[in-house]
């Protein structure tokens, strides 16, 4: 890992009459330009909306093909007429195409969750304005962000700030939180280990509290009964809102739900800040390089946690210099810890392990923590940097880095329980 992001946050904007008179206006901008792509998906003259990477692109009914679809850019021409009924300056169709395209991307969004089958409204409320492109300047000595947009370039003045330690005065993208009144940026922070590993510890991140987060050192961490508490009432709130999807509830219950959801996730993402402490208190006690179980997140798989605990010791790793590696999860379960063969009927029950070649028996969750273990240690011998690589194969990761030796690299110990 070379460098990590983080945002840096400035705060108490001091908004001016002018400026919120600005405000006002490109919320009844977006509106407008919103109820006319509405109307345009319900008489069938736009057929169908899509993102590409940062672009967004607009099918009309008089389009040959999908190849010939519009993007923001030529969209942005078609609803000059919209514009024209603003007091836009001069000089400023760059900030007008991203508006366009920041409520055709609302669209887009809609439709890659939903069905095509209905034509949504999508209501802007004057939460945020965002800027993709590096536009925003920042004066740190002045205390001042300039906001460029289509009604004239506005520079507020700022109290106070979280690590603008780490920026300098240039042109920065980011998102102006409106009722907050913050501006916040995306910087990339250098990646500095405090120490070289000399040992290794890896964990395997499971569905059963019982076997909760099982270590290569066979400690076990369990799931206690607030961890349960908060898997079962977040799951319960969740199936409501599922449900939902049939028409079940009003859009303001479906939000009263949501919102819970919401507070359930906080409360229990302060419990598991305290596992994770625990675990990042233990490796840098023992200089170990950390490997983190890359289980699968996501709505479908629900959370029993792994949704918490892996981005939180990443962040704790990168914030702290605790040398880690996210390692992917595939085989883990399936490989010989003891001599490496890979088989699907290694694993004979959800917490028995009999390889089929040399007979070694294990504990299923302690002989993926081995692996899950031996496959981080191997990865950062060879090479690959600290970090998380996504759901790139260890092979693959490997190869690509295997030339990128680590500096004072030596064969690490590995820590297994008597």
């Amino acid at each position: 890992m070379e460098s990590f992001i983080r945002n840096v946050k400035f705060y108490g904007l001091q908004y001016t009459s002018e400026f919120e008179e600005m405000l006002r206006l490109t919320n009844s901008l977006l509106n407008d330009l919103s109820n006319h792509i509405r109307s345009e998906l319900l008489s069938g003259k736009m057929l169908d909306i899509h993102s590409m990477g940062k672009e967004q692109y607009v099918t009309m009914d008089y389009s040959k093909s999908k190849e010939e679809a519009l993007t923001r850019a030529r969209y942005r021409d078609t609803v000059q007429f919209i514009l024209d009924k603003y007091p836009i300056k001069e000089k400023r169709k760059s900030l007008e195409r991203n508006l366009v395209g920041y409520v055709l991307e609302r669209f887009a969004g809609y439709y890659k969750r939903n069905s095509k089958d209905k034509v949504p409204t999508i209501t802007f409320k004057n939460k945020d304005i965002k800027y993709k492109d590096r536009s925003v300047v920042l004066d740190t000595k002045k205390k001042t962000l300039k906001f460029p947009t289509v009604f004239g370039d506005y520079t507020l003045n700022y109290t106070q700030n979280v690590k603008g330690d780490r920026v300098k005065s240039e042109k920065y993208a980011g998102n102006l939180v409106i009722k907050k009144k913050e501006f916040v940026i995306a910087i990339n922070v250098p990646f500095v280990a405090q120490y070289t590993p000399e040992t290794v510890l890896g964990f395997d991140l499971n569905k059963s509290l019982n076997n909760w987060l099982v270590f290569n050192t066979g400690d076990i961490i369990t799931g206690d009964e607030t961890v349960y508490k908060y898997i079962d009432e977040i799951r319960k709130l969740n199936k409501i809102i599922d449900n939902n999807n049939k028409g079940d509830l009003k859009s303001s219950q479906r939000s009263a739900f949501r919102r819970q959801v919401q507070n359930k996730h906080r409360k229990f993402n302060k419990e598991i800040s305290k596992v994770c402490n625990k675990i990042i208190d233990v490796v840098k006690d023992r200089k170990a390089l950390l490997c983190i179980d890359m289980v699968k997140t996501g709505q479908k798989m629900g959370t029993f946690g792994q949704d918490k605990i892996i981005p939180q010791l990443q962040t704790m790793c990168e914030n702290q210099g605790v040398p880690f590696i996210a390692v992917p999860c595939r085989n883990t379960s399936r490989r010989c810890s003891s001599c490496g063969y890979v088989h699907k009927d290694n694993r004979k029950t959800v917490d028995e392990f009999k390889c089929l070649k040399c007979q070694h028996e294990d504990i299923s969750h302690f002989n993926a923590a081995k692996n899950i273990a031996f496959l981080g240690n191997k990865m950062f011998e060879a090479g690959v940097p600290c970090g998380n690589h996504g759901r790139i194969s260890v092979e693959k990761l490997i190869e690509k880095h295997g030339s990128h030796q680590h500096p004072k690299q030596h064969v690490m110990t590995f820590m297994t329980g008597s």
